[in-house]
């Protein structure tokens, strides 16, 4: 597998983890419910063309994760339906079936366009997305070969694809289409030929676009409100940003922001935009910091947060504990992104909405393995049907978010 920029994404998937998500596939496909029996490991070696050691691999790991019991003398039993099995479902209802689609894919160009490196954050969940892709890509096709980079202009963009026969590719939009790199980006896209899935963060945003995978950000914003105001009780929320103006996803949670008021005419709704002006590793958490300070100014103070994403609310969190803040006792703190980079590098186990980067960069796979089969099918390059798939973000409840107190009433 070749590679662009990121030298540092994870390897193509092990032998062992192919023949995994293929077990998980097969167990979703028969249908399976908790305590149905597997077949015999010989039945999944012939079935699944692995070798032997492949599959005992396998499921040894399903084992030790407790998908499946092994009774001795009785065979390998499913104990419950792991997310891996929900993920199959929610992406074969969107895309259509892909079964029979095992053939030799091509080169795969898996391209996430970003801000320039020095103003990227340490932490890009676009390389959440672009894995996703991959395994889903790897999973489907007996042969592919992937190159994968993070690009913030034309020029390395094409250095990723350079000398390379492109049959397909996967784009992750990290920026708004109001930054000035991104119009001279399309043009230079609709000139290719080859079928392209396109990740965004807000469909409006992206007109003539023919096939999309986005999030709802609408829906992400009131999914996380929703559960201050409905399910907690909060009636004062401030809602944590930055005041950048070229960070799509951002754009469209703060205008989802303004759209909601009128459906909790209970609540306060204040928004702070952070004014720092210098993008880096560390430029959400400082804006996090921001939030805080403007936070303890603010009489009365709100008694939720909702940061703009993770980072932001994991600064708010280290400000809120050095001042002796105690959360979510007195303030109650949600992110957006469900990140595990996050939690461990901040020990703090924060509640989240989760934009499910996972589950795009999976079905934009699927999406993409079923515009391939059309091309081939029809053998033909320039009418290819364009498709719109929009994504559902989950709510995830950890120890940042309670209900509103007596003592803070």
């Amino acid at each position: 597998m070749t590679r662009g920029k990121l030298s540092h994404i994870e390897p193509p998937m092990s032998s062992v983890r192919k023949a995994k998500l293929a077990i998980l596939q097969w167990i979703y496909e028969k249908k399976l419910e908790p305590g149905d029996r597997l077949p015999p490991q010989t039945s999944l070696v012939k079935s699944l063309s692995c070798s032997e050691s492949t599959i005992q691999g396998a499921m040894r790991e399903l084992v030790q994760e407790g998908i499946i019991r092994r009774i001795i003398g009785k065979g390998s039993f499913l104990v419950k339906v792991p997310e891996e099995v929900k993920k199959f479902q929610a992406a074969t209802i969107s895309t259509g079936n892909v079964e029979g689609v095992k053939h030799q894919l091509g080169n795969i160009a898996l391209c996430a366009i970003d801000l320039p490196d020095q103003e990227r954050p340490a932490y890009s969940p676009a390389l959440e997305l672009l894995q996703a892709a991959e395994n889903i890509l790897y999973l489907h096709a007996d042969e592919v070969r992937t190159t994968v980079g993070v690009c913030s202009n034309v020029r390395e963009l094409q250095e990723v694809i350079k000398g390379r026969k492109i049959d397909g590719m996967i784009i992750d939009w990290r920026i708004s289409p109001g930054d000035p790199a991104s119009a001279e980006i399309r043009r230079f896209l609709y000139g290719l030929e080859y079928p392209i899935i396109h990740c965004t963060h807000e469909i409006k945003l992206w007109n003539g676009l023919q096939r999309i995978v986005t999030l709802d950000n609408r829906e992400v914003m009131h999914q996380g409100l929703d559960y201050l105001v409905r399910v907690l009780g909060h009636r004062h929320i401030l809602v944590a940003s930055s005041a950048d103006e070229y960070m799509a996803f951002q754009l469209q949670r703060l205008e989802a922001c303004e759209d909601l008021r009128c459906l909790y005419p209970e609540m306060r709704l204040d928004i702070y935009r952070a004014r720092r002006h210098v993008r880096g590793s560390t430029f959400w958490s400082h804006c996090g910091e921001d939030a805080f300070a403007a936070w303890q100014g603010m009489d009365p103070r709100p008694t939720a947060v909702f940061a703009i994403n993770d980072e932001m609310a994991a600064g708010f969190l280290v400000q809120a504990q050095a001042a002796g803040v105690k959360v979510p006792q007195e303030v109650s703190v949600l992110g957006i992104d469900n990140s595990m980079h996050i939690r461990a590098q901040y020990r703090c186990e924060l509640s989240s909405v989760d934009p499910r980067r996972n589950l795009i960069g999976e079905t934009a796979g699927l999406e993409l393995i079923n515009q391939l089969r059309l091309l081939h099918e029809r053998q033909e390059k320039n009418h290819l049907p364009g498709s719109i798939l929009l994504i559902r973000p989950q709510l995830i409840i950890r120890n940042t978010t309670a209900p509103l107190s007596e003592t803070v009433r």
